[in-house]
């Protein structure tokens, strides 16, 4: 399908009964507007969705293959044995730390290609495909470390090579000439499976002597690079190494490299400064702001190039590894100690900013295990829809339903600079917002000329911000589009019970049967289940500010249901009801047991996934497509 194939509008209203029908006939998408901007070209393609969807397909299967023994035996007989019995979900955690150091070589390899570019296994992609979706991150990091140089001028749309990959990942073999340099520079076998068989050990450097260390990634004692209670003693300085103190040495290692020194600049380029300084919400790289925070640090005594540290006076260290070793045993390599001292000099939400670049001693900001697992969550929800299915939107009447995503992620961005808030995509929103960042030039763009600023994506954002901003969201989009945002019957959060059983009783019988619908209810309206990503463009200070200001509110809600429970039963005491009923705390994850007037076909009432409350699905599986993901955006 070509980029400049016809979207549907945002709206219809049914004249004569005044209701929201959906779609109206498409229309060419360069007569939407984003904010006051006209949109001049496609933003996500259709082709762009399904190649996406066929990814997310592939990294299902790969985590499928990893966590089942049943359902691939070949997969199984080439797991070491101390993985193979890990629960699967350690064993899950275990492949993707390898996948990450394979990333980590593949990057590295490309600066030395001479040009070639090696089309990088599945386990490899997962990993570059979660690192894309913390598009702040990745900008900066692209632009910071040497390391990932060559993926900086890199082509801007990489999903677009998924084409060369077939339909069989895992049996897939690049290129000869491709494949030759993947031995020579990765020197492990191209496909995962095969890898993990001889890939036992990865590399470290000694917090304090930085001599190299060679670690499992699994033994029997539970402490290898993979395991929970990593840990391992240096053999040349016998120094304790755990990856809090990995992370707390690779920022002093960063802190000590001077902007102005042309030595610094040469040798390591813009990782001079400190990460989460030096890219702006505008897009635009500042050296000036980044400078000043280094400046900033030295006004701590933990930071500072002072060996005697009396006042008024300076007795430099004689050299940048001296200052390093020192600057660590001050900080005593503990995080704690390093988050303290950054909020001695800087603001707080920077001074976190900051410290989250150094949870692990790898080289990037983000710790892409993590950002890997969030992100399988996604892709869950992804395949409980049936998206993932091959050849789920061949058909001409299944591509409405991906026409209807790139329209309502028009709407989304719209919103992000309309109310410049916490805002909650859903799914199917999520899935385009997605797609969207895999071409990270254009994302970056696209998010400058039509919103404004570069915005984030956060998909680390705690459960009661999420169920605020969802509220705040759907409130929003039905005053700027007049139509609903989530059709899958997801109550709304700050509700009594009572309102939300209206409220989706109201959402069932407002709808009537459609003689030629676009898409199947079960596709579409399950689409707008709550996703578990949001957008953030509202600083620290005000989320404070919000928060204080709706506690009374919710003591008010506490102190009327606790008065109702008692009265009605005359045998709950308050401190019962503290310990019985705490507020919050997986109370909206109970379905909706009240019965419901169900018609045309409708569901029944399920317990919803994630804290995000009652689902009443429009068929008897809605896995919750329209409602509220867990991502964020900030800027």
């Amino acid at each position: 399908m070509a980029d400049t194939e016809e979207l549907p509008g945002y709206t219809v209203i049914d004249p004569e009964s005044n209701l929201v029908l959906g779609p109206p006939p498409p229309h060419d998408d360069t007569d939407f507007t984003i904010g006051s901007q006209r949109v001049s070209h496609p933003l996500v393609s259709i082709e762009n969705l399904k190649s996406h969807l066929r990814l997310l397909g592939m990294f299902a299967l790969m985590k499928q293959k990893v966590e089942d023994p049943d359902s691939d035996p070949q997969v199984m007989e080439r797991i070491p044995p101390l993985a193979k019995a890990l629960p699967p979900e350690w064993r899950w955690v275990w492949f993707l730390e390898l996948a990450v150091e394979r990333f980590e070589r593949w990057a590295a390899s490309l600066n030395v290609s001479g040009g070639l570019f090696v089309l990088p296994p599945i386990d490899v992609w997962m990993i570059w495909h979660a690192y894309m979706l913390n598009p702040i991150w990745y900008a900066e990091d692209c632009e910071r470390l040497p390391l990932l140089r060559a993926l900086r001028n890199l082509k801007d749309h990489p999903i677009d090579l998924m084409e060369s990959i077939g339909d069989d990942p895992f049996d897939f073999r690049p290129p000869p000439e491709q494949e030759e340099f993947w031995d020579a520079q990765i020197r492990l076998p191209y496909n995962p499976f095969v890898s993990c068989r001889v890939h036992t050990h990865v590399e470290i450097s000694c917090p304090r002597c930085e001599g190299p260390v060679s670690v499992p990634f699994l033994n029997a004692g539970k402490s290898g690079f993979a395991q929970t209670d990593f840990n391992v003693v240096c053999g040349d300085c016998s120094s304790l190494a755990t990856r809090e103190k990995l992370g707390v040495a690779k920022f002093t290692r960063d802190a000590v490299l001077d902007p102005d020194d042309p030595a610094h600049i040469s040798a390591y380029g813009k990782a001079v400064y400190l990460p989460g300084t030096l890219l702006m919400t505008s897009g635009q790289i500042n050296t000036v702001v980044a400078k000043e925070t280094k400046v900033k640090l030295k006004r701590v005594d933990a930071f500072r190039n002072d060996q005697d540290g009396r006042p008024g006076e300076q007795f430099p260290y004689p050299d940048t590894e001296a200052w390093r070793n020192a600057m660590g045993e001050k900080l005593k390599y503990e995080a704690s100690e390093l988050r303290r001292a950054l909020e001695g000099c800087l603001t707080a939400s920077r001074a976190r900013r900051i410290a989250g670049a150094y949870v692990d001693g790898r080289p990037f900001s983000v710790q892409l295990v993590a950002a890997a697992m969030r992100q399988a969550r996604f892709t869950e929800k992804m395949r409980q829809l049936g998206w993932l299915n091959p050849g789920f939107f061949d058909s001409t009447e299944d591509v409405e339903t991906l026409k209807k995503c790139v329209t309502r992620y028009y709407g989304f961005l719209t919103l992000i600079q309309d109310i410049g808030s916490f805002s909650v995509p859903t799914l199917d929103i999520d899935l385009v917002w997605h797609t969207h960042q895999l071409s990270p030039k254009a994302y970056k763009k696209d998010c400058t000329l039509y919103v404004g600023k570069f915005v984030n994506h956060d998909d680390e954002v705690e459960a009661s911000f999420l169920s605020d901003g969802f509220e705040l969201t759907c409130r929003a989009w039905e005053s700027r589009f007049g139509m609903d945002y989530s059709r899958c019957g997801c109550s709304l959060p700050g509700t009594t019970l009572g309102q939300r059983l209206r409220r989706l009783r109201k959402k069932v019988l407002s709808h009537r049967p459609r003689a030629h619908p676009p898409m199947d209810p079960e596709d579409c309206y399950s689409a707008s289940h709550p996703s578990d990503h949001n957008s953030v463009s509202m600083n620290a200070r005000v989320r404070k500010q919000r928060r204080e200001a709706w506690k009374p509110r919710w003591q008010r809600r506490r102190n009327r249901d606790g008065q109702k429970i008692k009265n009605s039963k005359g045998q709950m005491q308050n401190g019962d009801l503290e310990e019985r009923h705490p507020r919050g705390q997986d109370q909206d994850a109970a379905p909706v047991v009240a019965p419901l007037p169900l018609m045309y076909g409708y569901g029944y009432p399920y317990e919803s996934s994630e804290s995000h409350g009652m689902c009443l699905g429009d068929m008897a599986g809605c896995s919750g497509c329209e409602g509220s993901s867990s991502c964020s955006s900030m800027a």
